[in-house]
């Protein structure tokens, strides 16, 4: 998927440096979310919008405790 990311922003921007600059920050984010979240004992939720808007109470529930 970053490849197919690169691809397109070069042919955007029709230079190879300028795409690696715009994407640096994305694997510089990862030494962040990951020891963080290690620390925290969190854990990642892939569906954000399901933990921050769930308006059931049962259904929080469940999201709280996954099988």
């Amino acid at each position: 998927m970053l490849v197919l990311i690169y691809v397109l922003v070069v042919g955007w921007f029709r230079s190879f440096i300028v795409p690696l600059i715009i994407m640096a920050p994305i694997p510089l984010t990862l030494v962040g979310i990951m020891p963080a979240h290690a620390m925290l004992g969190a854990f990642f939720y892939g569906n954000l919008h399901d933990r921050l808007h769930c308006r059931r109470r049962h259904h929080c529930a469940q999201l709280d405790h996954p099988r």
